[in-house]
């Protein structure tokens, strides 16, 4: 007897020991695009993850960011009726606190040691998480107080300028507006045939210098 090709087709599909299997393949594939399986899930697991871009320091209530100003407290009642002061108080977004002291004598590690423990003692770890730096203004630090200028007086300092210019010489006199130095060079001088050490003023403003930093003179 001869079957069209349709029918043969057709009595494959009917009569094929496949198709349990089939029918398992169909209904896996119905199952798994399910919009109410599948497609849920899938936006959730999307949803997870774009939320997981969101860095958690930046999240409100996560961390407890140190106030500057409770720092700053903490050492000016500690240091009051001494000679010490504060240069500079620093927090970062991630606690780490910074914090520079001069005094118009000097300061010995102990003093920094002793500020530390203070302020370690004054926070809570459990509810601020913090890393701690106390240190002295040292050599390599530009002067940044009026304070430091005056008790600088006498030494040889280097000042760049706004416009980039270098200026040596020695610290004369400082006050709330400015500062003078001083530079020795040798110069012809009228009536003279060699050159002589000429003493020159230079005045600056704080607000046309970048640093001052004290340098160390090899005489």
């Amino acid at each position: 007897m001869h079957f069209p090709l349709g029918s043969a087709f057709f009595y494959w599909i009917v009569y094929s020991p496949f198709i349990p299997y089939l029918n398992y393949f169909l209904n896996f594939q119905t199952n798994i695009f399910d919009k109410k399986t599948f497609f849920p899930t899938f936006a959730s697991a999307k949803a997870q993850k774009v939320q997981g871009t969101v860095s958690p320091v930046l999240l409100p209530g996560h961390i407890s960011m140190i106030q500057k100003e409770k720092i700053e407290s903490l050492v000016e009642q500690h240091i009051a009726g001494t000679d010490m002061f504060i240069v500079e108080v620093a927090v970062s977004v991630a606690n780490h606190i910074s914090v520079v002291l001069d005094a118009d004598s000097s300061i010995t590690i102990d003093k920094c040691v002793e500020i530390s423990r203070l302020i370690e003692g004054s926070l809570d770890r459990e509810a601020e998480d913090f890393d701690l730096e106390v240190s002295s203004a040292g050599l390599g630090l530009p002067l940044v107080l009026t304070r430091q200028y005056i008790k600088s007086i006498g030494q040889d300092v280097e000042v760049l300028l706004l416009s980039g210019v270098k200026q040596k010489g020695t610290l004369v006199s400082a006050n709330e507006e400015g500062f003078v130095i001083e530079e020795t060079k040798k110069m012809l001088v009228e009536g003279k045939k060699r050159k002589q050490d000429v003493t020159l003023t230079h005045q600056f403003a704080y607000n046309e210098v970048k640093t001052t930093r004290i340098v160390i003179a090899f005489r």
